[in-house]
């Protein structure tokens, strides 16, 4: 599974990296630039996005809102990463639909937990999605 991770600092993206490719079958995708993030996310589906908030070409709340209108992309998990403490930013995201927040400096141990239930989450919608369509073909008319 595909997690996004958007973050203007490199090594952010990369200590990010590191701690969620030790859970079995994720691959991660680097960004630096949210703009080409959201490029990038047009034409590939992330099972998650881990996006940092502070960002010079679109901070993560401008990030979620192009994010959430692209099809496909209602119920991709986005957990933002972040030191922000305002709690008006915090609402505005989750209004938008932020999945979850992790506060930074963060634990290693949280990530993993974090990503990993939200991906478990994602294989469960995703498996129901093709089980509903199977019974919707099986359905006699």
């Amino acid at each position: 599974m595909h997690v996004l991770i958007v973050d203007d600092v490199a090594e952010n993206t990369k200590l990010l990296a590191s701690v969620v490719r030790r859970l079995p079958g994720v691959v991660t995708d680097l960004f630096t630039s949210a703009l080409e993030a959201l490029d990038w996310a047009r034409d590939n589906d992330p099972a998650l996005v881990l996006l940092d908030y502070h960002m010079p070409d679109l901070d993560g709340i401008e990030f979620l809102e192009r994010f959430r209108k692209l099809p496909g992309k209602h119920n991709t998990p986005i957990v933002i990463v972040t030191s922000e403490t305002d709690i008006e930013v915090r609402l505005r995201a989750l209004d938008l639909g932020a999945t979850d927040f992790i506060v930074k400096p963060y634990r290693n141990a949280e990530i993993r937990a974090r990503v990993s239930n939200l991906l478990e989450l994602q294989r469960a919608r995703a498996l129901l999605q093709v089980q509903a369509r199977f019974l919707g073909d099986r359905a006699p008319d």
